[in-house]
């Protein structure tokens, strides 16, 4: 009786491996890989254990799109020498980019200036070529060209000056964001003016004194500004009005905004000449009762003059 023995069973191995997902460390979509396994890392039972041949390798690597999510299937194959079927287990190694772009440096803030209504233009939003030449290094291995770009509503600072803050959104293919904000200032500089100036004037006498003008209340119909009302304009007079005269001289009228910017206007008054009269005398000879032209002259003074 002849008695033959035979390896009919193939490997048997315990399948432990479970599917893993990896990340890109960085913006350059690199990462790093699981090392491959080796026999001695798993549970395997053959009866010619050590003629067992053990392969490995990475198959079907499968882009999921746009760079930013792709797979490989990575097999483990283990065969005997007894031409039994072989034993194949695998393993799904999933590759995801879920970084942000990386954004260095800062945004410099804007300053922009009220116009003669109050309005303001903003600046122009930067695309992402800009925003690099303004001095931002941004890294990213899937960066999309497109920025997203919102301005906050507009916010007070002070009596002259508000802020508004824009934020750009850079991304990725993959929907990863990153956001960096910018200031915009908006200051008002503009002076306030009068629509036609007050000439210089030539005083008056009243009961033989002459007195500083109220210019101010002349002022007051003449004032404007881009951004502050007329009645909140603030004008102040050098010399008092009511002040009494006795010599030329000059008054400074000054217009200020509610922001602190100053015009100055420069209001000459001076003072008529004295009057002086001459009376020629003439040459015929007159009697009591009778009565006489004399020719007189004046110089000076403020007419009408009675004498």
């Amino acid at each position: 009786q002849t008695i033959t023995i035979r390896d009919t069973t193939r490997p048997q191995v315990v399948d432990n491996l479970q599917d893993t997902i990896l990340y890109y460390n960085g913006n350059d979509c690199s990462f790093e890989m699981l090392p491959m396994l080796s026999l001695n890392d798993f549970d395997v039972e053959d009866c010619r254990y050590e003629q067992l041949q053990f392969f490995s390798e990475d198959r079907d690597v499968t882009n999921n799109g746009e760079g930013c999510e792709w797979s490989v299937t990575r097999v483990y194959t283990f065969r005997d020498d007894c031409n039994n079927a072989e034993v194949s287990i695998d393993q799904l190694i999933t590759i995801r980019d879920t970084t942000r772009p990386s954004i260095e440096g800062v945004l410099e803030d804007i300053t922009i200036y009220r116009l003669e209504d109050c309005s303001y233009n903003a600046p122009a939003q930067m695309a992402l070529a800009d925003l690099t030449a303004a001095g931002l290094n941004l890294q990213d291995c899937n960066l999309d060209e497109t920025v997203a770009v919102s301005d906050s509503e507009i916010e007070t600072i002070d009596a002259c000056s508000s802020r508004i803050v824009r934020t750009y959104t850079i991304s990725d293919l993959c929907g990863n964001s990153n956001s960096i904000t910018q200031n915009i200032i908006i200051s008002d500089t503009t002076h306030p003016t009068l629509t036609s100036e007050i000439a210089d004037s030539m005083l008056t006498a009243t009961n033989c004194e002459f007195v500083v003008p109220d210019f101010e209340a002349i002022a007051r119909d003449l004032a404007q500004d881009n951004c502050t009302a007329q009645a909140d304009i603030t004008i102040t007079q050098s010399v008092a009005a009511g002040t009494q005269v006795t010599e030329a001289m000059d008054v400074q009228l000054t217009l200020a905004d509610a922001c602190g910017n100053e015009t100055t206007y420069t209001i000459h008054i001076s003072l008529p000449e004295e009057l002086t009269i001459a009376i020629t005398q003439g040459d015929t000879a007159i009697c009591e009762g009778q009565s006489v032209t004399l020719t007189t002259t004046q110089t000076g003074g403020t007419a009408t003059f009675e004498y």
